[in-house]
């Protein structure tokens, strides 16, 4: 008897009405950065934005990256700070305040600062704080965006698996996005922008990625000046989420094979402390990297002539690396 509705979008392929999306990325890649220039682009449609400033300050980085986006003034809102949100109780205030200020847009800066201080390694417990979000986004059909971090394994290139917090957030989201950019982590062929992508998303055909030039322009600030970053309009470009982590991967930095797996070994060196048994490292790197016994032997000894490690012998007389 149900009646199939179509999907609503409030940026195009980007963002729906009336779902809960999840945005992750590295710190200081552009998470924000995107939300801040979604935010500005609605503005100028006359739709507002409702922001959690958990880790940005208004005064410094949020007012002055919508001045310089050119966002339409009393668009962009601010939860006050005293409305200290804690899921999932805290969707009721969150109610009030859309409610109040009409907004369309949701920006949740990180979602991890409404999450209760204990049981947030429980799955179903987690599921239990993000399903009423995302039943608040579809009762009042607004788009909900949270932002949440990386896992701190810089190899792993699965998309899907690369945010923190585990499978509750893909369960209960729609929609996962990733951005990557930033100075230490950019993708070799844009090295000035920062890039959006889909990672999984239920209304859509195929994944996409949109790069946004990341520029910054000069503003007075009282009686100095500063320089304050924003975005481009984005373009789409013909890379996965999962390419563009496998670009930025210390492990596929390089071309070859032996240079993957000498970057390889000397990150489960420093993983170790800078000392690891020869027996340990050559199992993980053969059964865990799934390197081949003669690459991990030519990328051994690569990195001995380069000076780049030492062996030498161990408490009980094994032989040991030391970086």
């Amino acid at each position: 008897d149900l009646k199939a509705q179509p999907v609503e979008w409030l940026i195009d392929e980007q963002l729906v009405l009336g779902e809960l999306t999840i945005i992750q990325g590295l710190p200081k890649s552009g998470k924000s950065l995107v939300c801040m220039h979604w935010a500005a682009d609605l503005s100028k449609q006359g739709i507002k934005t409702l922001i959690s400033h958990a880790e940005d300050s208004p005064e410094r980085t949020l007012n002055p990256r919508q001045h310089v986006a050119g966002a339409v003034p009393g668009c962009v809102l601010l939860i006050p700070d005293e409305a200290l949100m804690e899921l999932p109780e805290g969707t009721a205030i969150l109610k009030q305040y859309i409610i109040e200020v009409d907004a369309k847009l949701v920006f949740i800066d990180a979602i991890n600062n409404w999450m209760p201080a204990k049981g947030v390694e429980n799955d179903r417990f987690l599921r239990s704080c993000l399903i009423p979000l995302a039943q608040l986004a579809q009762e009042l059909n607004v788009a909900i965006v949270a932002s949440r971090h990386f896992t701190k394994d810089g190899n792993n290139t699965d998309a899907l698996a690369r945010g923190s917090g585990g499978q509750a957030y893909t369960a209960v989201a729609r929609q996962i996005m990733q951005v990557v950019g930033g100075e230490e982590n950019s993708h070799p062929e844009y090295p000035d922008h920062v890039l959006l992508s889909t990672v999984t998303g239920q209304h859509i055909a195929k994944a996409k990625t949109w790069a946004f030039k990341r520029t910054a322009k000069e503003m007075p600030m009282g009686e100095r000046s500063g320089w304050v970053p924003y975005l481009l309009k984005g373009t789409e470009v013909p890379l996965s989420a999962s390419e563009i982590l496998k670009a930025v991967s210390p492990l596929h930095k390089s071309n070859s094979r032996k240079g993957n797996c000498a970057a390889a070994i000397l990150d489960e060196l420093n993983a170790a402390d800078g000392r690891m048994l020869t027996g340990v490292l050559r199992e993980t790197m053969i059964a865990t990297h799934q390197y081949p016994s003669a690459t991990y032997e030519r990328a051994l000894k690569g990195l001995v002539l380069e000076g780049k490690i030492l062996t030498g012998r161990g408490r009980n007389q094994e032989v040991s690396l030391v970086i």
